[in-house]
């Protein structure tokens, strides 16, 4: 039968110092690989989207990117969220619109940490992005994961977000039920399951 620590060894343990984090620069080609993989996919739903802004303002391409053409991710969903909102899509257009822009800021987040600051490796969890090197006094340490594993599945959503959002751009003009049927049997990852999770 065994008995509970006493006091005096749980007091001890609870005394023990948290071990400390190691961190240091790794210099490592299969990241580097998968960076570039999802930097460019990246810059390619940008492309759509901002296409996209442009179909459901119905404004002359030329004009929208006077209008559009310098904001980034972030912004043309706001823009596109403003227009459907005035201008309401049929419900499955709406419906996969918000699926891909839900996954979309979460990544971009990540994105965005990933161009700003530099990768290091961590004791605790591997490589990881972080803002500690630039962060103001008062304002929290912000950091993801950013391994060749995460990198790929967020390289995987964002063929998922492409596809969704090319379905919608046809699907503006395409109601027909076997329109858009044809469209999406083009489009493989357009019901995948999401990859990435930030943790």
């Amino acid at each position: 039968m065994s008995t509970p620590p006493s006091k005096s060894t749980s007091a001890s343990s609870a005394a023990l110092p948290a071990p400390m984090r190691s961190v240091r620069t790794v210099q490592d080609p299969a990241y580097w690989q998968a960076l570039g993989r999802f930097i460019e996919d990246y810059a390619g739903v940008e492309i759509l989207l901002f296409n996209y802004v442009v179909a459901l303002s119905k404004m002359n391409h030329g004009i929208a990117r006077i209008f559009y053409g310098k904001d980034q991710t972030d912004r043309l969903i706001e823009f596109a969220n403003q227009i459907t909102s005035a201008n309401p899509l049929d419900t499955e257009l709406q419906d996969k619109t918000a699926l891909a822009f839900g996954q979309l800021k979460k990544i971009s987040l990540v994105r965005n940490y990933l161009v700003h600051y530099v990768s290091f490796e961590t004791s605790d969890k591997g490589r990881i992005i972080s803002n500690i090197t630039k962060v103001r006094r008062g304002v929290s340490v912000t950091e993801y994961r950013a391994s060749v594993a995460e990198l790929s599945q967020m390289t995987a959503d964002l063929r998922r977000i492409s596809h969704l959002l090319v379905y919608c751009l046809l699907g503006i003009t395409r109601r027909a039920t076997a329109e858009r049927a044809a469209i999406a049997a083009d489009l493989s990852a357009l019901d995948a399951a999401w990859q990435y999770t930030q943790l």
